[in-house]
């Protein structure tokens, strides 16, 4: 077995169980219906002044204040999250099988 396909085995390994993780917290998730400040920021992995900027720029028209707080709906932050991890993963794994040269991928 040459490095390739060691690393590509463990791509392919990282795959299942990013997915499988990504389940378990999705459902987890899913039981609260709204999301505070923090809670939103850590979800989507933003920094406490990224997350002021997009309001300020209005990037979560449906965020909702209550009080001090801020209240955000869970299902619109997770249209907006999306599959980002899965994708960064897939483009390591893509970029191993097709390119097995270190030159320019025409994948990217």
């Amino acid at each position: 077995m040459n490095d390739s396909e060691v690393i590509l085995g463990l791509l392919k390994s990282l795959c299942g169980e990013v997915a499988e993780l990504r389940m378990a917290v999705e459902e987890r998730n899913a039981k609260k219906k709204n999301y505070t400040f923090d809670e939103a920021r850590e979800y989507l992995r933003i920094s406490r002044t990224t997350m002021h900027e997009r309001m300020r720029r209005g990037e979560f028209p449906w965020a909702v204040k209550r009080g001090k707080s801020w209240l955000f709906p869970f299902d619109k932050l997770k249209k907006i999250c999306g599959q980002s991890d899965l994708m960064s993963v897939m483009r390591i794994y893509l970029y191993i099988t097709v390119c097995t040269v270190p030159v320019k991928c025409p994948v990217f």
